[in-house]
């Protein structure tokens, strides 16, 4: 009741407020005495209305049952089984004139609801045996909602009369001119900022600074206001980017590997890394010298009637060919593995020794029935075949050291001048060595 009277008087106010046009100040407002402003004063405020949420409880039904104490099976033989009335609860909100005012709750109100379980049977025994119902409190929980309408807040608003500047020695009137002696004239001009950093450390980028008139409103220093941004470009962040090393230009001996290395910008600081470097190859087969021959009757290079694999190096003569089940005249291809793998093929069984016939070299790839022939092996008879090892001869590196070489000057042998002067001569290379 009091905060209704409150917000009663608050909107009384309000509407006594929103008209107001007397012609002295408001109490709560600046004094006349005190003003140095000729703008007047105004306040308001708003009231913050309290609605209060609407809450029901939502209960179970009682669960009520029969507790009998643990006895034999024999003593419930006397026992009837009887059925009761079902429990039921009846839940109202608290009012005054729910059951016009009785106290009782037997009446019949469409906001209580009612609410039953199921009838409970029990065991009638003629001595009860100790047997006891108990009905504990039923679960209940608290079920809220927002009201549906809540009154919005009243707002007002007093000002006080504005002041009689013009009457006045101590307020300065509008429109009116100050003292000149201590009046500051200022010249409306753009202040600039520092620029930022470019926004692209590697390339052409933007930059930017703040342009404000010292008046603090733009339209007083003109239209010619300098630019806020301006294109930049900088190299600071510019690196060197390098490919991954391309395969080493020889295969089991000392080479030369090279990668691409290009600056990713205009311009990069210090220096770009290495796009050459020495290497080694490192070939699988550099250490690998082996041949595969393939036979076919027909001499068709896509059919094969048998195959011989000779992994070792050596001489395998006509007869270990035949030995090991290779025919001679029915060799269509064959495959030499191994960087420095050389195969010497010959037209008779012992290696050309007692006759004269032809010859013919395969080095690593594969040699198929057109290139033996071209290669010299003459309706592929190959009748026997040396396997070795071809490395190319090392280079000798040049030694760092010098070394002094003595001549001895030629001396007759039977003048005094040879003697002395083959004297001197291992005098100074004895010096020398020292």
């Amino acid at each position: 009741k009091e905060e209704k009277e409150d917000k009663e008087k608050e909107g009384d106010g309000a509407k006594a407020d929103a008209g107001n046009t007397t012609s002295t100040p408001h109490p709560t407002l600046v004094p006349l005495d005190k003003r140095i402003s000729c703008v007047p004063h105004c306040t308001w405020k708003c009231t913050n209305p309290v609605c209060e949420q609407q809450c029901t409880p939502h209960c179970a039904v009682p669960k009520c049952e029969t507790r009998c104490p643990k006895l034999s099976p024999d003593s419930y033989k006397v026992c009837k089984v009887q059925c009761n009335e079902p429990n039921c609860a009846m839940y109202c909100p608290e009012e005054k004139d729910l059951c016009n005012g009785t106290k009782t709750l037997d009446c019949a109100n469409p906001r209580c609801v009612t609410r039953c379980a199921e009838p409970k049977c029990r065991l009638n025994c003629p001595n009860n045996l100790g047997c006891k119902t108990a009905c504990p409190e039923p679960a209940c929980e608290w079920r809220c909602r927002r009201p549906k309408a809540c009154p919005t807040p009243t707002c007002s608003m007093v000002c006080e009369q504005p002041p009689e500047c013009a009457h006045s020695a101590e307020i300065t009137a509008p429109g009116e001119k100050i003292n000149e002696k201590h009046a500051v004239r200022r010249t409306v001009k753009w202040v600039v900022g520092s620029w930022s950093v470019c926004s692209n450390s590697c390339g052409r980028g933007t930059k930017k600074r703040t342009v404000k008139c010292n008046s603090g409103v733009d339209e007083d220093c003109g239209s010619n206001k300098p630019s806020s941004s301006a294109t930049c470009e900088s190299v600071a962040g510019c690196r060197w980017k390098a490919t991954e090393w391309e395969p080493c230009s020889s295969r089991c001996e000392e080479g030369v590997q090279t990668r691409e290395v290009r600056c990713e910008g205009p311009q990069c600081n210090g220096s770009p890394p290495p796009s050459q470097q020495q290497c080694h190859g490192r070939d699988p087969t550099c250490n690998v010298c082996k041949v595969t021959v393939y036979g076919s009757k027909d001499l068709n290079e896509n059919k094969t009637d048998w195959t011989l694999d000779f992994d070792q190096e050596g001489s395998y003569s006509g007869a270990e060919l035949e030995y090991r089940g290779a025919k001679c005249d029915d060799i269509s291809s064959l495959e030499v593995v191994g960087v420095y793998c050389e195969m010497t093929a010959y037209q008779y069984g012992d290696f050309n020794r007692a006759h004269s016939g032809w010859r013919a070299v395969f080095h690593e790839g594969k040699h198929e029935a057109a290139e033996l022939e071209a290669a010299g092996a003459q309706n592929n008879d190959i009748s026997s075949f040396e396997l070795h090892m071809n490395r190319p001869a090392k280079k000798e590196r040049p030694h760092n050291h010098t070394r002094h070489k003595f001549t001895v000057p030629s001396f007759h042998p039977h003048s005094s001048a040879a003697a002395a002067g083959i004297a001197a001569w291992l005098l100074g290379g004895a010096l020398l060595r020292l």
